[in-house]
């Protein structure tokens, strides 16, 4: 061995150690690498899931918000404390649900002649969505009970004698059925238009109704009167450009023209200010007057 080494030369000796490192590198390389790109590839799978669950908590804390915030606005109006059947309902009851005396007063009118699913009670108009969507599970309702006699061949044509006239601001579907010309899908078409406005001010405003034409409306003409105290009015003064666009006679522009005037005076004195409006002209003034209040 001493021979050997004494003919090799120390240029020799450090590239047979230099090779000698590479061999081990060849060797251990793939190794190593294996290891690290198992350990990189779940460190990426790590963080992707971690992202996305990141992403699934977000939305989740997202949508609780957009839910807290919503009964937030709408806090006026309360849960019921217990179950309970709408037409056992006094004023204050429905009054600590969040309603006003108006809103009261034209439930108890309906609730008055009897109600029998949930159905009939999203029909009064004056109950707000909001509410609605926050009542409707609590409610039950006493069985209907039919007279044997309204089966009768003629028993129709007793039945509209017996009305002969109706108060369309209250009128059920049935009292609405009652009426010449106006059958199921009529009447429907009547109570729709009549929520999505807060109820009619004139009888003209039938021939708004889709699909009722004016020979029908001059049958019914006669067996017709409005209550307009029964019409919800929308005030001119403390109202959102939402709030009015979500009445069928108000497009955004004309209420997004109405807010900005409102700041423009500071307050309403009068509705005859609205008639500065560029997009409010005599017949739109008309229109929405008796829907608003100062």
């Amino acid at each position: 061995m001493s021979k050997v080494k004494s003919t090799l030369s120390k240029r020799n000796q450090r590239g047979l150690w230099f090779l000698l490192i590479v061999m081990i590198c060849v060797v251990l390389a793939p190794r190593v690498l294996h290891k690290l790109l198992k350990t990189d590839t779940w460190s990426i799978k790590e963080t992707v899931l971690d992202t996305s669950m990141d992403k699934v908590e977000r939305k989740i804390a997202y949508n609780e918000f957009l839910q807290n915030k919503k009964y937030k606005k709408n806090s006026k109006y309360k849960l019921p404390p217990k179950a309970f059947d709408p037409n056992l309902y006094t004023f204050e009851d429905w009054k600590k649900l969040g309603l006003s005396d108006k809103q009261v007063a034209v439930v108890l009118k309906f609730t008055k002649r009897g109600i029998y699913s949930n159905d009939e009670l999203q029909q009064i108009f004056v109950i707000p969505e909001v509410l609605y969507d926050m009542i409707k599970d609590s409610t039950f309702y006493p069985v209907k009970q039919f007279n044997k006699n309204q089966f009768a061949p003629n028993a129709k044509k007793v039945y509209i004698k017996e009305i002969d006239i109706v108060e369309i601001n209250s009128a059920t579907l049935e009292e609405l059925e009652a009426l010449p010309g106006i059958g199921n899908y009529l009447a429907q078409k009547i109570i729709n238009f009549r929520s999505s406005l807060g109820g009619y001010t004139n009888k003209k405003q039938l021939k708004e109704v889709y699909k009722l034409s004016p020979e029908t409306y001059e049958q019914i003409e006669k067996h017709i009167v409005v209550d307009l105290m029964l019409v919800s009015t929308i005030n001119i003064n403390t109202a959102t450009v939402e709030e009015f666009k979500s009445h069928p006679y108000f497009s955004w522009n004309v209420a997004n023209s109405i807010v900005k005037m409102r700041a423009k005076f500071q307050k309403y004195s009068n509705f005859e200010q609205l008639l500065e409006s560029k997009l409010i002209d005599r017949d739109l003034y008309d229109k929405i007057v008796p829907y608003l209040t100062l």
